[in-house]
């Protein structure tokens, strides 16, 4: 995070500003506008509110989430191709996520949505290998994947790069014993839920 301890960016002072004026009663789309969805203000409100005020708290959330990354990514590593797989994927996230170039670890959407991709990614997996379980761990996959869409719209892209690999590798997972259906319907409805309670949670503090 320490890579990321910069007074000459915008974006992470805007954010911080939005959470300060949302916990001071301001709303979205009315008082404050703009462009990206709720999470990385929920973020800033919420780290505002345990640090007193003092970005100190925003800065921890910013750090447990690019921790969480790092965490996430040795676990694929490790389940798909070993421990000394997992072991160097994680080495190679703690060195290159933070780098400048992909704004990971600071006060940016990107943080939360590698943390939320990356885990949607290791429920994915585990739904593949663990038959008995496979629609627990695509509801906890489809339920990460709408939570990366509070932070950024692009994060579509894994959603639906996910149901498309179910039905190219229907097959396969018909002969594990499950159906392609509920396997989607799992996946792809577990991410609305999520989604819906985003609104929810939006509508009492928006359009004021």
């Amino acid at each position: 995070f320490v890579a990321h301890a910069r007074v000459d960016e915008l974006d992470p002072a805007l954010f911080a500003c939005f959470g300060r004026a949302w916990l001071s009663g301001a709303g979205l789309d009315g008082t404050l506008w703009d462009i990206k969805p709720p999470g990385i203000f929920w973020i800033n409100a919420l780290g505002l509110g345990f640090g007193g005020g003092s970005r100190i708290g925003v800065a921890l959330l910013c750090a447990l989430a690019l921790s969480g990354s790092v965490c996430a990514i040795g676990i694929l590593g490790w389940r798909g191709h070993g421990r000394w797989v997992g072991a160097l994927g994680a080495v190679l996230a703690a060195v290159y996520l933070p780098h400048f170039d992909f704004h990971v670890g600071g006060n940016r959407p990107v943080t939360f949505v590698v943390l939320c991709e990356a885990l949607a990614l290791v429920g994915y997996l585990r739904a593949w290998r663990e038959p008995r379980r496979r629609v627990m761990f695509l509801w906890l996959c489809g339920a990460a994947c709408g939570s990366s869409l509070l932070f950024k719209q692009n994060a579509l892209a894994l959603p639906l790069a996910l149901t498309l690999h179910l039905v190219w590798r229907r097959r396969a997972w018909a002969d594990g014993g499950g159906s392609l259906v509920s396997a989607i319907s799992a996946l792809v409805g577990s991410g609305w839920a999520v989604l819906g309670l985003g609104v929810c949670g939006m509508a009492p503090v928006s359009y004021t």
